[in-house]
């Protein structure tokens, strides 16, 4: 009977830790995405109106939000200051990196439609994660 438990308990932690390892591959891939997409060309992007493009980068980051909501519940660091801070800190740091890119500027204003998604993400994630509960 105690070996069974002993077992489960095993079980029980294998799984979190490839929930873990699961749930950042996703933010990591998911910011290697943005990043691909951030250095390419201006003259390649499809949509070149300002709010359509704030859309985007809104809808972009909120998609982050939501996986790092993910990420941050399993390590049990789910604040709002962190995934917020997290998000919020990616996003500037992309838009420094679209400085550097021939025929692209770094905007504040896609970093505050960025920061906004993060926080929506963030903001939809806990909703259903407290439905679920």
């Amino acid at each position: 009977m105690e070996r069974s438990t002993k077992q489960q308990q095993k079980n029980e932690g294998e799984s979190e830790i490839c929930l873990k390892v699961f749930a950042w591959l996703m933010v990591v891939t998911y910011m290697a995405v943005i990043f691909y997409f951030s250095h390419q060309s201006a003259e390649n992007q499809p949509i070149k109106t300002t709010n359509a493009n704030y859309l985007l980068h809104f809808l972009e980051y909120a998609g982050l939000g939501v996986l790092l909501s993910f990420g941050f519940h399993t390590i049990k660091r789910a604040s709002p200051r962190n995934i917020l801070g997290f998000g919020g800190f990616y996003a500037a740091t992309d838009e420094v990196h679209q400085y550097f890119v021939p025929t692209r500027v770094a905007s504040l204003g896609d970093w505050v439609a960025d920061w906004a998604g993060v926080a929506a993400g963030f903001i939809l994630t806990n909703k259903l994660i407290n439905r679920i509960r």
